[in-house]
């Protein structure tokens, strides 16, 4: 009893340890790089959250010899063994970190080790794995136009689980770009891969192997799913990355509504007499009752935050 009493403590204090001013002051300022003749790139960072965890985040910078890929925590530093140019996503399980690098996923332990790799053998045009979460040992993957994919991390295989309507009756064709989950639902964001296909998001129940409801982004109206979006749940709300803007989607809204309704939730900063606003690089970081990021003002990285 004591044992599990200390395990939980030790939870706590590292969920609550996460150092704030080390992510504003180091990591928002590497994610611009300067190429040269007016050139540079963007390394965003990726973290993982989960309630009563450690929070983690990685992101390429720059080496002696090359960039590579770094990740830390309340704990410690550590660096990513192996040449990976990019990484879309990643999840932290038991110790180890599961990452989606090139239409490959990777296991690594808690010192940056690679321990094994595995492909999902269907890898074609628009089918490249783009986001992970993880859920009762399994990984549930937004694997492009296939929709989604799980992979048993005991019994290490994939199975498939549902196009989730990445494939619509009249022909066109959406990829799954990003997933979140609430208990048994799983909420997929789709963007569209041609002119009229179907943008928004997909409830898809787990248990029951359905789909719940289609709530579509009206191109009009909201625009559209950016095709590198991130989604979030987050104290019983559901938040994407669209693009850079943050989009606050009511749960009862997508279970019930045609249309997802997404409300912006802006970040203003001042240039003169104009009207300009800063998008996050990345993902999201969730704080209290703030949503913190890196953004990138007049090529200049800034620490970027907004009230929810």
């Amino acid at each position: 009893m004591r044992q599990s009493v200390l395990l939980l403590f030790f939870l706590a204090f590292n969920a609550e340890a996460f150092d704030l001013a080390r992510f504003e002051n180091e990591t928002c300022s590497q994610i611009i790089v300067d190429r040269g003749n007016g050139f540079y790139s963007v390394r965003p960072p990726l973290i993982y959250q989960a309630k009563g965890e450690d929070t983690v985040v990685l992101q390429k910078v720059k080496g002696s010899e090359r960039p590579y890929f770094e990740f830390y925590d309340s704990l410690g530093t550590y660096r990513l063994q192996g040449n990976l140019k990019t990484i879309e996503d990643f999840v932290v399980y038991r110790g180890d970190l599961w990452v989606l690098s090139e239409g490959t996923l990777f296991q690594f332990d808690n010192e940056g080790f690679l321990l094994n790799s595995f492909r999902y053998p269907q890898t074609g045009k628009h089918e490249q794995a783009q986001a992970l979460d993880i859920r009762n040992g399994k990984l549930i993957i937004a694997h492009g136009k296939l929709g989604l994919v799980s992979f048993d991390i005991k019994k290490q295989e994939f199975s498939f689980l549902s196009p989730v309507n990445t494939w619509q009756v009249d022909g066109r064709r959406s990829k799954a770009v990003t997933i979140t989950w609430q208990g048994n639902l799983i909420f997929a964001a789709l963007s569209g891969l041609q002119r009229g296909a179907f943008n928004g998001l997909v409830i898809y129940d787990i248990d029951r192997n359905e789909i719940i409801n289609e709530a579509e982004y009206r191109n009009g109206r909201e625009g559209i799913v950016d095709p590198r979006a991130k989604i979030y749940s987050h104290e019983g709300k559901i938040y994407l990355n669209n693009g850079g803007w943050i989009h606050h989607l009511k749960v009862e809204d997508l279970l019930t509504r045609s249309n997802a309704r997404p409300r912006w939730l802006s970040i203003p900063y001042p240039f003169g007499d104009l009207r300009r606003f800063l998008t996050i690089r990345g993902d999201f970081l969730f704080q209290k009752s703030e949503i913190l990021g890196c953004a990138i003002n007049e090529r200049k990285p800034v620490f970027a935050r907004r009230s929810l």
